[in-house]
């Protein structure tokens, strides 16, 4: 990975921004991904299959290729209230 694109997951992250790593792990090329924005050669022939795994927020390889995705949302906040025997299952 370049360091410019660890930057840019640095910031992403620190913001709380929803956004996905793409790395094609036969040439080490990743790049970072939101919907709506174009994706470079290395990717474009994927599209449909990295949309559908950003939408279900689902990590891994994409089915048949060399693609890994890495999904990146905020984690949700649980704020747990309640007795020690209603809570203890949480």
């Amino acid at each position: 990975m370049k360091i410019e694109t660890l930057k840019q997951i640095l910031k992403k992250k620190a913001v709380n921004e929803k956004f996905a790593v793409l790395t094609n792990l036969s040439n080490g090329k990743s790049e970072i991904f939101k919907l709506g924005t174009p994706l470079s050669k290395n990717f474009i022939n994927f599209k449909n299959e990295i949309e559908n795994y950003y939408n279900l927020k689902k990590n891994g390889i994409i089915n048949n290729t060399e693609i890994f995705i890495e999904i990146y949302f905020k984690p949700v906040d649980v704020i747990i209230v309640g007795a020690v025997h209603i809570t203890q299952y949480l």
